[in-house]
Parts: structure tokens; sequence; C-alpha cells
């Protein structure tokens, strides 16, 4: 009995270090942000998506996306990089690919997961918090970790003043490539439109 009670109140304790971890507000401040992020997550009109890009592979090679969302299991999304060309249309519970090659290069998973990034953001704790300024912009970075990895801790600085995502930096690639994602904010340039057509 006596051990049970011990192995009780070493539990609550464990819990109780696990909860001051976090701050809530920051937690808040990162849930906000992530669910601005997310793109396709509970879309009430559909959505064209266009993206210029440019990867880095043995040379700069300029791409283009483009996405017309309807829903989660109604979407058609094209790729161009290069001379490779693939188009994805997910149909209900069937999904097609056309490509023009046998495969699909590395850098257009990583821009596919770049653009997706906040969409697998569930559970993830805040650990710590540092306020800093870079380009005169003041940002607040969350060191987070998943809660169910521990140890894949990875950074995201949120713009103080209007608390979008400046920053999404990960310690420990979540890919496992020696070579790291060199898409960055910076080589995106795109435009959203929503339409309130729908399409078959």
């Amino acid at each position: 009995m006596k051990k049970l009670f011990i192995t009780a109140v070493w539990l609550v304790g464990s819990f109780q270090l696990l909860l001051a971890g976090t701050d809530p507000a920051a937690q808040q401040s990162l849930a906000t942000a992530l669910q601005r992020a997310r793109l396709f997550h509970d879309q009430a009109r559909p959505l064209r998506l266009d993206v210029d890009f440019v990867a880095h592979i043995n040379v700069p090679a300029k791409g283009h996306l483009t996405l017309i969302w309807e829903e989660k299991n109604h979407w058609w999304r094209r790729v161009v990089m290069g001379d490779f060309d693939q188009v994805e249309i997910r149909n209900g519970d069937k999904f097609y690919t056309s490509r023009n090659i046998g495969f699909t290069p590395t850098r257009v998973y990583e821009l596919i997961g770049l653009l997706q990034f906040a969409e697998r953001s569930e559970g993830l704790l805040v650990r710590k918090q540092r306020k800093r300024a870079e380009n005169g912009v003041e940002m607040n970075c969350l060191h987070v970790e998943a809660e169910n990895a521990r140890g894949k801790s990875h950074e995201v600085c949120l713009n103080s003043a209007s608390h979008e995502i400046l920053s999404d930096d990960w310690q420990e690639h979540p890919m496992n490539s020696a070579e790291r994602n060199t898409l960055t904010t910076s080589t995106l340039k795109g435009s959203a439109i929503r339409t309130n057509s729908s399409w078959s």
C-alpha cells in the first residue's frame, strides 16, 4: 500500500513538472498562429493556389505549383519544375498521379511539405520561449517539441505584432535526408484565390 501511495505521488509530481514546462500563453499563441497558417483546414469555400518557386538541385530550377482545392478528399494539383511535370488528383477515396518520369523529385515532396507544414502540427508543446529582433522585426521564438516524439524539437518564430509564423527551423530535420530543405519563404511567390465555383 505504501509503495502504491509513493508511486501515485511520483506520477502526479511528474505530470505537474511536465505541465510546468509549458507556458499557457505561449501555447495559445502557437495554436492561434498554426490555425491561421493552415491552408486547407476547415475551408468553407474552394481555393486556387498558384506558387512560383526556385528549387536548388545541382543548379537552381524554376517551377510552378497550381492547386485547386475543394475539400480534403476532392482536389487537383500540378507541379512543373524544369522538364518535370506531375498532376495529382484526389477524388473521394481514389488518388491518381500522372508524371512524365518514373519518380517524384525530392524537392517536389519538400515543396508540398513546406506548403502543408501547419497541417501536421497537432500535439506540439512549447518548452521555452525567447524574444529577439531580426531585420528590425520583433519576434517571439518558441522552442517546441511533439508530445509523442521527445528530442525532435524545432523553433517556431512568430511576428510579435501580427502573430504570424515567420520561420520554422528544425534542429533535427524531420525528413531523414542528408541534404536540408533549401526552399525558403523568400524563394516562394504565389497567390491564393477563393472561388465559389465547384469542379467535377
